[in-house]
C-alpha cells in the first residue's frame, strides 16, 4: 500500500489517503511554507491497519521520505 502523505518539516503527518494506481483522477494536496507531500510505501509489517491505526503511530523520516514508528 501507498500512501500520499503531508508532513510538516519535523515529519508529523498532517494529512494522509491511499494512492489508488488505478484511479483516473488522483487526489492532490498543497503542501504550504515548512511542509511537503510525498508518496511513500507503507512498510509491509503495517499495511493491514486502516489509516486510523497507522498514522497515529507513523512519522515520516525526513531525510529518506519513508515512514517509520514515532
Amino acid at each position: 500500500m501507498k500512501l500520499r502523505v503531508l508532513h510538516d518539516d519535523t515529519g508529523r503527518i498532517l494529512a494522509a489517503v491511499p494512492v489508488d494506481t488505478q484511479a483516473p483522477v488522483q487526489v492532490g494536496m498543497r503542501a504550504q511554507a515548512g511542509q511537503s507531500v510525498a508518496d511513500i510505501d507503507v512498510p509491509a509489517q503495517h499495511a493491514n491497519q486502516s489509516l486510523e491505526q497507522l498514522l497515529p503511530r507513523l512519522s515520516v523520516d525526513i531525510a529518506s521520505k519513508q515512514l517509520i514508528v514515532k
